[in-house]
């Protein structure tokens, strides 16, 4: 316990002593870096007194940085080749892993979005406070990685703080990787549609001199992103298939199927409203402030979506039987994400319907039944989709029959609390209009409670009824059942069954050997079998039955 808690003091002070060298390193270069082109037209320079003290604040600390750090940084050495278990301690993994996991993010968006994206504009911002935030980031980044490179952990904690460190912070890059990509394709939409140049569509604070859009610099910072996320993912080849591993891509690829839908039922929107003579505006097409265009959402969700699926495949090949289990997986989530889409649409239809049907209701317009119909025809796929799931688990149902139960649950799951939340708000509606204390526009607030109650109903229904229909909650309850008594005592062995679990390898070759030795020395068992005599198994018999 004393070894642990020196250990932790020794790297609490040294990434305390780095971080704070890190901050001085970035209040140093501020200055220097305001001097550059990349103080913009406007800033103003530093004077003197500001170079003079940012340069003495800088090597006092890298001064008190050296000294203090130093000497820790060399504690730590000394641990490590006193206690050889020291490089593989989560203390360590911890600390290093931690840290990485909040700086490399750090650098890399304060990179992309500070300064990357920033260039070329007229007038030319100043960037040159977020340059300096991100050279030193990436200075203490690449300290902490080479000190971590310094050692392998193999197994325990240790391993559990680097994974989480890996894939974390591969899944932080790939969501600052979508706002690069869809500011990109928003702009580039946008500047399709103008004849060439970005148009404005979206707003900038009402000012009457905004700054001009520089598409080159917005596509550098969208590659320096999508770099350092596949960077990461370069970092995890040698990585053994871990559960952690699997559940945040698994994750990422249900992120990219999400905007891969948005894409899919905002292109079905606007064809819809085209198709019912609906007026588009360009800001309908480029959605500066809204959900992304159909174009960027679409092949950013493929993109992740085939990255990750590469990324699975080849974890997935490491494994027999683990590729067919994947894909599996991988239907099974895209169904469910096609079938919340359908779903909603099918309730935005009988919200219309109910409005347009009943006394008193708000009319739906041309744009409502749009919306509503592009979601179930977003949607519409996940029927084939969960068919093709169904058979493929009655084939297989070592690889795909968990995939199957599991989409059949999200759907219960799903619509419960679906159902459970309408039904809350419509009684809620009701009962304080009843009260004498309605709420704002309280009849179409019930009408939404009541459609969802009604989706939701269908849904339980579909998917209770599948359910039921192969004996899911039945084969779960008998799983939790313990064995009768007959079935705790295990049956006597033979020399057939000692060699079929040889040949099976659930049993090793001295196992087998053992076992064998045991049989020759036994009576007849309780069954009345006649064991196998000793002088029946000479040694070389023996050994020619483990051959």
């Amino acid at each position: 316990m004393v070894r642990h808690l020196y250990r932790f003091y020794l790297y609490f002070v040294l990434l305390a002593m780095l971080i704070f060298a890190t901050i001085a390193t970035a209040q140093f270069l501020q200055p220097l870096l305001a001097l550059t082109p990349l103080g913009g037209d406007y800033a103003s320079r530093p004077d003197s007194a500001s170079l003079v003290q940012a340069t003495v604040f800088a090597i006092v600390t890298w001064l008190i940085t050296g000294l203090l750090g130093g000497l820790h940084y060399w504690l730590i050495r000394r641990d490590m080749q006193q206690d050889p278990e020291a490089a593989n301690s989560a203390i360590r993994s911890f600390f290093l892993n931690m840290t990485e996991l909040y700086v490399a993010p750090l650098a890399a968006g304060v990179l992309a979005f500070g300064v990357l994206s920033q260039l070329g504009h007229t007038p030319a911002y100043d960037v040159s406070y977020f340059a300096a935030i991100a050279l030193a980031s990436l200075g203490l980044f690449a300290f902490l990685e080479w000190e971590r490179q310094r050692t392998r952990v193999t197994a325990g904690a240790a391993l559990a703080f680097q994974r989480l460190h890996l894939y974390g912070v591969q899944l932080l890059l790939v969501i600052e990787f979508t706002f690069a990509w869809l500011s990109l394709g928003g702009r580039l939409m946008d500047a399709a549609l103008s004849g060439g140049s970005v148009s404005g569509v979206a707003p900038c604070g009402g000012f009457t001199g905004c700054p001009s859009i520089n598409l080159l610099s917005l596509t550098v910072s969208m590659l320096w992103l999508l770099l350092c996320w596949v960077g990461y993912g370069y970092f995890n080849r040698d990585d053994r298939p871990s559960l952690l591993r699997q559940i945040l891509h698994f994750a990422s690829f249900a992120y990219g199927v999400v905007f891969l839908l948005i894409g899919a039922a905002t292109g079905f929107d606007l064809i819809l409203k085209s198709i019912l003579r609906v007026p588009i505006s360009i800001a309908d097409i480029v959605r500066p402030s809204n959900t992304p265009d159909f174009v960027s959402a679409l092949t950013f969700g493929l993109l992740v979506m085939a990255v990750y699926y590469l990324w699975l495949r080849m974890s997935a090949s490491e494994r027999a039987g683990e590729p067919a289990t994947t894909h599996s997986i991988l239907a099974a989530i895209l169904s469910a994400l096609l079938a919340v889409w359908f779903w909603w649409g099918v309730g935005s239809t009988l919200l219309n319907m109910l409005e347009s049907l009943l006394p008193a209701g708000n009319v739906p317009q041309a744009q409502d039944w749009a919306a509503g119909l592009a979601s179930i025809l977003t949607g519409l796929a996940y029927l084939p989709l969960a068919y093709i799931l169904h058979r493929w688990s009655a084939r297989e149902p070592a690889t795909a029959a968990p995939a199957w139960r599991g989409f059949l649950f999200a759907l219960l799951g799903g619509g419960i609390l679906a159902g459970a939340i309408g039904g809350a708000v419509a009684l809620y509606a009701l009962i304080t209009s009843a009260l004498g204390s309605p709420l704002d526009n309280w009849v179409h607030v019930a009408r939404i409670g009541l459609a969802a109650v009604i989706s939701a109903a269908i849904v339980v229904a579909a998917s209770l009824w599948l359910a039921l229909r192969e004996q899911l909650f039945k084969r779960s309850l008998s799983q939790l059942q313990p064995p009768s008594p007959v079935e705790q005592q295990p049956a006597s062995p033979t020399l057939e069954s000692i060699l079929d679990d040889l040949l099976a390898h659930k049993i090793t070759r001295d196992e087998a050997a053992s076992r064998i030795r045991a049989l020759s020395l036994q009576p007849e068992n309780d069954a009345g079998k006649q064991s196998v005599p000793n002088s029946d198994l000479s040694d070389g018999s023996k050994a020619s039955l483990l051959e």
